[in-house]
């Protein structure tokens, strides 16, 4: 009958859920445990966010234009930038490059997507049938 009691008085707010939840040792030690795992959770995702590295991929050709594309590269880097010259003289390289659409060189990609100054850059045969590519001279 008295758990009934308390049953009744705590459903009802009468107790006072504070009391009891303050009175239980076992909950109170949860608790903390709880805490201290939400402590470790958010500050091992700040650690890693510190930490995160930007990946820059510069995709190159080996020549003055490209040198003079990784240099500004480079220069507009941050700390948290990774950047990387990959010659598309290797095989790999080419492949992957062919993956992330690269159509001309030099070429970005940031973080595993192509950057939009980069793309749709390729040959594009109407602008050169217009600029006069396989028309007689007049």
């Amino acid at each position: 009958m008295e758990v009934l009691s308390f049953w009744l008085q705590l459903l009802s707010g009468t107790y006072g859920r504070e009391k009891w939840l303050a009175a239980s040792p076992a909950l109170t030690v949860f608790r903390q445990q709880r805490r201290e795992q939400k402590w470790n959770t958010d500050n091992r995702e700040k650690r890693l966010a510190m930490n995160a590295k930007r990946k820059i991929e510069v995709f190159s050709a080996d020549c003055p234009v490209c040198h003079k594309a990784i240099e500004s590269i480079k220069g507009l880097a941050c700390d948290s930038c990774e950047v990387s010259v990959l010659d598309m003289h290797n095989a790999n390289v080419a492949e992957r490059a062919k993956s992330l659409g690269v159509q001309s060189l030099p070429a970005v990609v940031i973080d595993g997507k192509l950057a939009e100054c980069c793309s749709n850059r390729g040959l594009d045969e109407a602008a050169l049938k217009e600029a006069g590519l396989g028309q007689a001279v007049a």
